[in-house]
C-alpha cells in the first residue's frame, strides 16, 4: 500500500509541475492538499483507527487545505480521554507509516484538554490550532477547539493581536526591517507571506470566522484592498511552488 501511495504523490507532483504555467496557483495548492486528505484518511483506516474514538485533524497551512510540493504536513490527533480507549500501536504504525513515505510529518497526540491546555500556554500552538480542519473521526474535536481560541475569555482578542505582532516585530527585525534582499525569505521577510498569514490570523480570531468566510464580506477590506492582497499572496506562493521544486526541499 505505502508504495502505491508513493507512486500516486510522485505522479500528482510530475503532473502538477506540468500545469504549472498554465493552472491557478490556488488550484494546485487546494488539490495538493486534498490528495494527501485521502492518503491520510485511507491509512487512518487501514490501521483500523477509524473505528476509534480518536480524530485526525489537519493544522496550520495543511489544515487551510494550502500545500507546497514539500511543506511539511501538520496533523493534530485528539484523543479520547479514557487512557484504555487509547490505540497507542496502532497510533504509532500510523505516524511511522507516514514517515515511510518520505512525508514530513509535523504531529501532536493530546486529548481535548491537553490541546486547550497547550493552546493557552503558547500562542504559536493557538495559531496552529485556529487553522485546524478536520480530516476523520469525531470533528467536534475541531469544533469545541476553535470555539475554544474564539472565546475571548480564553484568549482576548487584544492578547493575540498583541502577541501576532511582537512575532512580527521579532521576525522583522532579524531581517533587518527590509524587504529589499537580493534574495530574500519569501516567507519570513518583511512583506512575505508570513505577513499574509498574520492578517488572516488575527482577522479569523477577532471576527470569529473560518478560512473560507474570510475577506468575504468586505468588513476589513475594501474590495481593491483585498483584491490586491489575494493577487500578491498568489504571486509568492507561485514562486515559493517553484522554488520547492528547483531546491528539492
Amino acid at each position: 500500500m505505502k508504495a502505491v501511495f508513493k507512486e500516486q504523490l510522485d505522479n500528482l507532483t510530475h503532473q502538477q509541475n506540468s500545469r504549472f504555467f498554465t493552472s491557478q496557483i490556488s488550484q494546485l495548492l487546494t488539490e495538493r492538499a486534498n490528495a494527501l486528505d485521502n492518503i491520510l484518511i485511507e491509512m487512518w483506516c487501514s490501521h483500523g483507527l477509524d473505528k476509534s474514538n480518536c480524530s485526525l485533524n489537519a493544522v496550520g497551512g495543511y489544515g487551510r487545505a494550502s500545500l507546497h510540493p514539500l511543506s511539511d504536513i501538520d496533523i493534530a490527533i485528539i484523543l479520547p480521554c479514557n487512557d484504555k480507549q487509547i490505540p497507542e500501536t496502532a497510533l504509532r504504525a500510523f505516524i511511522a507509516g507516514l514517515w515511510d513515505l518520505g512525508l514530513d510529518i509535523g504531529h501532536s497526540v493530546r486529548t481535548l484538554s491537553q490541546a486547550k491546555h497547550y493552546a493557552v500556554d503558547d500562542i504559536t500552538i493557538a495559531t496552529n490550532l485556529l487553522d485546524i480542519r478536520c480530516l476523520y473521526g469525531n470533528c467536534q474535536h475541531s469544533e469545541q477547539l476553535r470555539a475554544f481560541l474564539y472565546d475571548n475569555e480564553v484568549i482576548s482578542d487584544k492578547a493575540f493581536f498583541d502577541a501576532k505582532l511582537l512575532e512580527q516585530k521579532t521576525r522583522h527585525k532579524k531581517a533587518l526591517n527590509t524587504a529589499l534582499y537580493l534574495e530574500p525569505n519569501i516567507k519570513t521577510n518583511p512583506g512575505g507571506l508570513r505577513d499574509f498569514q498574520t492578517i488572516v490570523w488575527v482577522a479569523r480570531k477577532h471576527l470569529k470566522l473560518s478560512n473560507n468566510e474570510l475577506l468575504v464580506d468586505g468588513e476589513l477590506l475594501q474590495e481593491d484592498e483585498q483584491f490586491e492582497l489575494i493577487e500578491c499572496h498568489d504571486f509568492l506562493c507561485r514562486i515559493r511552488w517553484a522554488l520547492h521544486c528547483v531546491a528539492k526541499r
